[in-house]
């Protein structure tokens, strides 16, 4: 019997979300992900050590991306 592997909820919600966005390829386009989830994407100057942060106020939820950082990170 062959053993299928185990996702975790957040996993296969992922992969859900992968295929109703029909995203089958790497780099996955991630500001597309997160507008459709309905976030904000911004591009900042960010200290050297991070690469990007999520920040939920109000019921907005906006991802800060260190545009010093190469795209595909």
């Amino acid at each position: 019997m062959q053993r299928r592997p185990h996702f975790s909820a957040p996993d296969r919600r992922a992969a859900e979300l992968l295929r109703e966005l029909r995203l089958h390829r790497v780099p996955v386009n991630v500001r597309s992900v997160a507008e459709h989830l309905g976030a904000k994407v911004v591009y900042e100057d960010l200290d050297e050590d991070v690469s990007g942060l999520l920040l939920c106020e109000n019921g907005v939820s906006t991802i800060a991306i260190n545009q010093q950082h190469h795209p595909n990170r």
